[in-house]
Formats: structure tokens, sequence, C-alpha cells
């Protein structure tokens, strides 16, 4: 009697859990759902997000990183794997059939070109008063391959072999990238990763060796 009694209330306690993770899914963290879109609706917001890129595009190449519609403020904060992102985003405009993007992308990707670390025989995307971010070069490769394939224009072929060779000599046995490459110890920062710094270098990698393949 005792045994049957126990096995009842466990399975009284089982459906209370499962119906407060029910109420839990459908009540207050429900499913995100998706409104259905038509191939226009996602070219005009390519579109106007672009667009909205290269209108604030400031005059050193870089776009307008945070606004505050509030305040009418803009933000002096900057993040260089985001940038190297709207660059590529660019170029994969322009490879679609928009060359009215391309004047902007190569402005910023001027940016990046003006702002490469050298160091023996390979070259990062970094300005001085920041980390070396492993992934920031990745992107620039991205933005690089795209332009090439979007225009043919072989111009910055070397620049794209350099880069690939620094992201080369950081990958650890793993396959894992580290996130940042130290300029005092002429090394990357062993045991610290970001979360996407490692897919960011592959895809670098991957373009790289897509454009140069035999």
């Amino acid at each position: 009697m005792t045994r049957r009694w126990t096995g009842r209330r466990t399975a009284a306690h089982l459906a209370v859990w499962l119906l407060g993770a029910v109420v839990f899914r459908v009540g207050l963290a429900p499913a995100e759902v998706c409104p259905t879109v038509s191939v226009g609706q996602v070219d005009a917001a390519i579109d106007g997000a672009a667009s909205w890129a290269v209108t604030n595009l400031r005059a050193d190449g870089r776009f307008l990183y945070r606004y505050d519609r509030e305040t009418n403020a803009t933000s002096s904060s900057y993040n260089l794997p985001r940038h190297a992102g709207m660059s590529t985003a660019l170029f994969q405009a322009v490879a679609a059939g928009h060359d009215e993007y391309l004047q902007g992308a190569d402005a910023s990707l001027l940016y990046m070109l003006d702002n490469l670390l050298e160091v023996d025989d390979w070259v990062a995307f970094s300005t001085q008063d920041r980390p070396v971010k492993i992934g920031a070069t990745g992107l620039m490769i991205a933005a690089l391959a795209h332009r090439r394939m979007a225009t043919g224009d072989p111009r910055h072929d070397e620049v794209i072999r350099r880069a690939a060779q620094f992201l080369v000599q950081q990958q650890e046995p793993s396959g894992a990238m580290p996130a940042f490459w130290d300029r005092a110890t002429r090394a990357p920062i062993a045991g610290v990763y970001g979360a996407f710094g490692t897919g960011e270098a592959m895809w670098g990698l991957a373009l790289a060796g897509e454009i140069f393949a035999v």
C-alpha cells in the first residue's frame, strides 16, 4: 500500500512539473513566430540597410556605429569585427547587382587597408588603440574576397594572402583560434577565446582558399 501511494505521489509531482513547463513555454516564453515575408520585402530591407550604412559613412571610412534617436546623439565607441562584417555585407550586395554600393564599400575597405598591422610576412586588421582581434582579420578577408568575386579585380590579392597567413599561424592544434594577438609578446593570448572569432577566421580562410584554389 505504501509503495502504491509513493508511486502515485511521484506521478502527481511529475504531472505538476510537466504542466508548469507547458504553461511557462506557452504563456511566458512562447516560441518565436516570424511573419511570412515576400522576396520583394526582403530585397527592400536589404536595400534600406545598405543605404543607411553608406549614407552614414564617416570621412575616414568608418560607419556610424551607435545612434540614440531620443537624444540625437552618436557614440564614439567602435567595433572592428563589425566594421569588417558590414563591409562584407556591402560587397555581397554589389555581387548581387547593386553597383551603387561599391563606392561606399570601397571607402569602408580603405579604412581597413589604412589600419593594417604588419609583422614579418603577414598583416592583421587592427588600429593602434585597440587589441588585435583575430576575428576582425577573418572578416576583413571575407570583405576582400567578396569584392574580388564581385568585381574580378585582383589588386588586393596580396593582402588576402598575407592576412590568411596571419590566421594560419594563430590556429591551435584543436582548430580553435584565440580571440586576441598580443602586440607586446608578439603572440596570441593563450586560453582566451571569443564566441565568434574561430568562425570568423574560418570563413575568411575558406574564402581565401576558394579564390586561390587551382
